[in-house]
């Protein structure tokens, strides 16, 4: 997908404050730790999530999530991993139903993970998520949907992004992702 035009299908962004010193954490220790159980405890949409290595020895994450009553297998491919930031890649397949029946889209999903210091005791997560797709088709039926009261990617963000703070919260409290 990469040679073709991309264009953006979907973003979604939103903060959480941490109750512990920046210091105490390490985003990617976290990120790439992040087990299945926890992953589903921070949404009803979190459907399951498997950690892994690439034969290239870059870390993966593999998730399954329904957004907007849309199915999507995602593969979080680490390309930039640093204590405060994280960005994964993936090459996402999305299931989209509608009264055609189903069909499926590949997406390209970018997830961004940035954490900074609001204090000396607390910090700010922020997480960003951009889709992005160059299937004309779908493209096509995209600007032929009526307009939507809902942002189901953003409403999907508002509702995960304190879960994965409170998580790393608990674990920064206990010494685990530090």
């Amino acid at each position: 997908m990469a040679a073709q035009q991309m264009v953006t299908i979907g973003q979604g962004s939103n903060n959480a404050v941490i109750n512990v010193p920046l210091k105490s954490i390490d985003l990617a220790k976290w990120f790439f730790s992040l087990k299945d159980e926890e992953y589903r405890a921070c949404s009803s949409g979190h459907n399951g999530m498997v950690q892994g290595r690439l034969p290239s020895g870059k870390r993966v994450a593999v998730s399954v999530e329904t957004i907007g009553g849309n199915f999507i297998v995602n593969n979080f491919i680490e390309d930039l991993v640093q204590r405060d930031h994280v960005r994964t890649v993936s090459s996402s397949v999305m299931w989209i139903g509608g009264p055609d029946g189903t069909f499926s889209v590949l997406v390209k999903v970018t997830w961004e993970l940035k954490i900074a210091a609001v204090s000396a005791q607390s910090c700010m997560l922020t997480c960003n998520v951009t889709a992005e797709t160059a299937d004309m088709t779908f493209l096509a039926t995209l600007q032929n949907l009526p307009p939507s009261d809902s942002d189901s990617t953003q409403e999907h963000f508002i509702g995960e992004t304190p879960f994965f703070a409170a998580d790393i919260e608990k674990k920064a409290r206990l010494g685990i992702v530090n």
